[in-house]
């Protein structure tokens, strides 16, 4: 739950987000001292910053979490929803701010693995922050070779990455947020969502229909057998689909951008920091301070 406050000393507007019950279940309590440890490091205009955390009273018996944040205006999703005319300015600077945060994200080698409309916050000029880092993870650097197996289960199935939903405790990479990126850049554009799939299965049909099947050494990655088979009975191989009928408004280079972010072969696709120098943003690039962040020290 968030509300907004004002703080009594200096008079400034806030957000609190209380998180309840973070003890009822070991997964509650992982996700919230990861939001927290990631926000106390997080500095990018990109990114949504944390004022402070209440203490609370007994450090024995609290149960309840209360975050101190910065304050926006609304979320993307009520945005996207709304009657609000967008524009391909707008829309523009909405991507180039979530893909300026991803790199930030990124450069720290973690993975937001929840980006959707809903944990994304504007304000009335279109500034972008991306918040919501409970499903965040790191990947530090580790001197065993042993494998270690992350959940597949995370982000929300529209936004959810082919090797997400194709793979079973494969261990993925920062892709998947870029991937979510372009499903957003899509849904900008149509004003609905991009791959409204009503099942695993149904979502795989959306995707390979607008990406076309993946090749076979694509399929051959992956895990869950399954889906290897789901895949392979697309015969034949469904084509590329015609995106400048379906986006007639992005032109070349927001198709060209459209396509380097939802490539399915997360190999194939583009990385955050590559996205913010397309040409897309050209324009933009021109008119802001383009100087990018340091993130912090993995």
């Amino acid at each position: 739950t968030v509300v907004s406050a004002r703080h009594r000393r200096t008079g400034k507007t806030c957000a609190i987000k209380h998180i309840g019950g973070v003890f009822l279940a070991k997964d509650y309590a992982i996700k919230t001292l990861r939001e927290l440890r990631f926000l106390r490091v997080f500095r990018h205009p990109n990114v949504v910053g944390l004022h402070d955390v209440l203490v609370p009273r007994n450090a024995q018996t609290f149960d309840d979490v209360f975050l101190v944040t910065e304050l926006m205006e609304t979320d993307l999703d009520m945005l996207i929803k709304s009657k609000t005319v967008l524009h391909d300015r707008h829309n523009r600077w909405i991507m180039y701010q979530l893909l300026r945060a991803l790199a930030y994200v990124h450069g720290a080698n973690v993975s937001h693995r929840d980006v959707k409309p809903a944990n994304i916050v504007l304000d009335s000029q279109c500034n972008l922050k991306l918040c919501d880092f409970g499903l965040s993870r790191a990947d530090f650097p580790r001197e065993s070779e042993t494998p270690i197996f992350w959940t597949d289960y995370v982000a929300t199935r529209w936004y959810r990455a082919p090797e997400l939903i194709c793979s079973h405790y494969e261990q993925y990479t920062t892709q998947i947020d870029v991937w979510a990126a372009g499903c957003i850049m899509g849904e900008l554009v149509k004003r609905r969502a991009l791959f409204p799939g009503r099942n695993v299965y149904h979502q795989i049909d959306l995707i390979t229909n607008f990406c076309g099947t993946p090749s076979q050494s694509t399929i051959d990655q992956m895990r869950n057998q399954k889906a290897r088979e789901h895949l392979m009975r697309q015969v034949p191989p469904k084509p590329h689909e015609d995106s400048a009928a379906k986006f007639p408004s992005l032109g070349e280079e927001g198709l060209s951008m459209l396509h380097g972010l939802l490539s399915f072969d997360p190999r194939e696709r583009s990385s955050a920091a590559a996205g913010c120098q397309h040409s897309f943003f050209k324009e933009i690039r021109q008119s802001i301070d383009e100087s990018f962040i340091q993130p912090p020290p993995q």
